[in-house]
């Protein structure tokens, strides 16, 4: 037993004061919806308030589209890059674009991507990268080797990353197209976490816009660009629920449906 204190014998000897308190009707339901319901057993009470604990009432959501009509995804790092203007007006945006970058190149760590996207890479800072003074370009999104989503551009505008290309007759890709980075060389192979990602990634967009097409910045700038490479399994992509019903100049029978001028 508790020998009683100074404290305790002031609150057993203040007086209990009922007080009344407005509720509204909706707040009241909800919370008859979350309580523990008479008989539950204490194993049982506790379970439910697990689960109300882990419900999405419960818990902010961390994915999806960032409300207020903009174009940036929640579970994507944001990293904004001054690199896009409008796309035309009334364009839909129908074609995902893969690429791959390495900074230098063969080096898959580092910020220096992000740099390159949001201009502020040093030229001097390494040889590979005195080529790329005074060029400013950019990508929706960038992939890199453990899965990281990152987003540099809202996906309702206009970012630089497909340059003089065209794709089923269509010039100027960038007009309607999202450009997607992964964090790659073209030697060595992409990874499980960058396919799961991208996957995901594709998910998302189909939710928003009305995707038709996929190719690499090699389809649409032949000659010019050869990224991302025969390192990238188009099949593995392709065979995904999220990339069903798109067309490729990499699925079998769709072969020939990419012009260049």
């Amino acid at each position: 037993m508790i020998p009683d204190t100074l404290e305790t014998r002031l609150v057993k000897e203040r007086p209990m004061a009922c007080v009344t308190v407005c509720v509204p009707k909706d707040v009241v339901e909800s919370l008859k919806a979350v309580a523990p319901r008479k008989g539950m057993s204490g194993h049982q009470a506790r379970m439910q308030s697990f689960a109300n604990s882990r419900s999405p009432r419960a818990q902010p959501s961390r994915t999806g589209w960032i409300p207020g009509g903009t174009g940036w995804l929640r579970e994507a790092r944001r990293v904004p890059s001054p690199n896009h203007d409008e796309r035309p007006p009334l364009t839909a945006i129908e074609l995902l674009v893969v690429h791959h970058i390495s900074l230098p190149p063969g080096r898959f760590r580092g910020d220096a991507i992000e740099r390159l996207f949001t201009n502020r890479l040093d030229p001097d800072s390494h040889p590979a990268f005195a080529p790329l003074r005074d060029l400013c370009v950019s990508a929706h999104f960038l992939i890199r080797r453990n899965g990281g989503l990152l987003q540099f551009v809202d996906t309702d505008r206009r970012a630089w990353h497909a340059g003089v290309s065209s794709f089923a007759g269509r010039e100027r890709c960038n007009d309607f197209s999202i450009g997607v980075e992964l964090e790659g060389d073209g030697v060595h192979r992409f990874t499980a976490a960058q396919y799961r990602a991208l996957r995901r990634l594709l998910g998302r967009l189909r939710e928003r816009y009305p995707l038709r097409s996929v190719a690499g910045h090699s389809d649409i700038a032949p000659g010019r660009k050869h990224d991302p490479g025969p390192r990238f399994d188009w099949p593995r992509l392709l065979r995904a629920r999220q990339a069903n019903g798109m067309e490729s100049a990499k699925r079998k029978g769709v072969a020939g449906c990419l012009s260049a001028t």
